[in-house]
């Protein structure tokens, strides 16, 4: 069997790296030209592939015995999902607003999205802190960032309906932004401008209005669960 073929046996991101590293990736390919099926194909694959993911790494940690050996497996995966974050996030930076190129870039950040989630959820002992573990030295009145799944966009949406609601009290939206986001990152960018915040706010896309009321709707059954 050839290196290659070994190499897509054992690495399980060998597809959805090829798709976000390669295919969808507007400095390698001419992503605009791309037919309708080639995105629909990878649209209809995607659910199967992060299932077998997923699915992978579990019996990958099952099968071990000291702490330390998921500790490097939970690792490699985590650092693979971070870097097709990375390249998904910039891909997408780059289609046009509208359109089936548009979707399936969101339909493939959200999906790993909620693979760091899971990965972070299910082995937090095993991975490294999101960003560098708050040093003795600074003040104490300093805070540590907190790690958010949402995107900018969403946290954006989330913040203005928050200070809408009277959830959160500030004289203005951008006040509100403006003391927020220092503290706040996400799996693919740890500094978050106020101005990011604000402007997706104030003009929310539909997909990101949808990826955060169903994050909205988990909270809330997550509450009415509380005893």
């Amino acid at each position: 069997m050839s290196e290659r073929s070994d190499e897509k046996q054992t690495y399980p991101f060998h597809w959805l790296d090829q798709v976000v590293e390669v295919t969808l990736n507007p400095a390698k390919t001419s992503v605009k030209h791309l037919p309708a099926e080639t995105m629909r194909a990878i649209s209809d694959r995607l659910p199967d592939e992060f299932a077998e993911v997923t699915s992978r790494l579990k019996a990958q940690a099952f099968c071990l015995y000291t702490g330390e050996h998921i500790k490097v497996v939970a690792g490699h995966y985590d650092q693979a999902v971070r870097l097709l974050q990375k390249q998904a996030a910039d891909n997408l930076s780059q289609y046009p607003r509208t359109g089936l190129l548009r979707q399936t870039g969101e339909m493939i950040l959200e999906r790993l999205n909620d693979l760091a989630l899971c990965l972070y959820t299910r082995y937090p002992a095993y991975l490294p802190p999101a960003l560098p573990a708050e040093p003795e030295e600074i003040p104490a009145g300093l805070l540590s960032k907190i790690l958010c799944a949402l995107s900018a966009d969403q946290l954006g949406i989330l913040l203005r309906a928050a200070t809408d609601a009277g959830v959160l009290v500030g004289r203005s939206f951008r006040k509100v932004c403006k003391a927020v986001a220092p503290y706040l990152s996400t799996p693919w960018k740890t500094d978050i401008r106020p101005d990011t915040l604000r402007s997706h706010g104030t003009r929310p896309e539909s997909r990101d209005k949808e990826v955060t009321i169903a994050f909205l709707e988990k909270m809330i059954e997550k509450i009415r669960g509380y005893r």
